[in-house]
């Protein structure tokens, strides 16, 4: 998936440092993650870069917190149940439901 720039949501480099301020905006908790192309690789959450996980991996890899990126802690999309905008639009609730349930029983 790709992400148009100029439209796009929240989001934040792959390759930007956790630890630099104005990662998340005021009221933002997720963001995608996109390269430098504006492909999607995953996503990020407000407390996966408050929380424990920067911590444990710095720990683990024996940096500082200081030398983790995002794509470090993120969520790689490969590991994200995807519903296209175009499929979804015009389900009705029943099919909606139904998608999701699936989702969560794989």
């Amino acid at each position: 998936m790709r992400v148009a720039p100029e439209k796009s949501p929240r989001q934040a480099r792959s390759g930007r440092w956790v630890s630099t301020n104005g990662l998340f905006w005021p009221g933002a908790r997720l963001l995608l993650v996109s390269d430098d192309e504006c492909l999607v690789l995953g996503l990020i959450a407000s407390n996966d870069v408050l929380g424990e996980k920067p911590v444990q991996l710095g720990s683990q890899r024996g940096v500082k917190r200081q030398e983790i990126r995002v794509r470090d802690i993120m969520i790689p999309s490969e590991r994200l149940d995807v519903l296209h905008y175009a499929d979804f639009v015009h389900a009705g609730v029943a099919h909606t439901f139904a998608e999701i349930g699936a989702a969560l029983t794989r």
